[in-house]
């Protein structure tokens, strides 16, 4: 907090108080940090409120999207960097289970949720080149925990 907030009660520190430090960080070029520290605040207060302190929390009028907004990022791997990944891979110490998903999903380049919410075995087995549909979910076993592919439909 800033110098003149430190020796304040916390029911003295008004959400315009606590915009204000978010703005300042942010100018500063860290919009997940002054998004952090309002989470901070709001636990702090939280946990006060908790404890039987009568106080206003102030994160609570200061909403995260009122601080910053991100863009999510797209980012894609070339053909050529695939290659290279793929290649690696198999010199790298790991389960074999581990080092399928990870082809699976170089292949595939869709996300495990993706890949459990299709629930389209066929359609998996033709990603991966398998002939039988057992060999698929022999495969996907480990990948998706719980979720069993005998489940899906065929």
């Amino acid at each position: 907090m800033p110098r003149h907030t430190k020796n304040r009660l916390l029911h003295e520190i008004t959400p315009d108080d606590l915009r204000a430090l978010c703005e300042k960080i942010v100018d500063r070029g860290a919009p997940a940090t002054a998004i952090h520290v309002r989470d901070i605040v709001k636990q702090i207060c939280g946990f006060a409120i908790l404890h039987g302190e009568k106080v206003a929390n102030p994160a609570d009028e200061v909403g995260p999207a009122s601080i910053a907004t991100f863009v999510p990022k797209d980012r894609s791997l070339s053909p050529s960097k695939i290659r290279v990944l793929l290649k690696q891979l198999e010199h790298v110490a790991t389960l074999p289970t581990i080092r399928l998903g990870i082809r699976l999903f170089l292949m595939t380049m869709a996300r495990k949720s993706e890949l459990q919410a299709t629930h389209d075995i066929r359609k998996v087995a033709l990603w991966l080149g398998h002939t039988s549909l057992q060999s698929t979910e022999a495969y996907l076993r480990p990948i998706c925990g719980p979720t069993s592919p005998r489940n899906w439909r065929r």
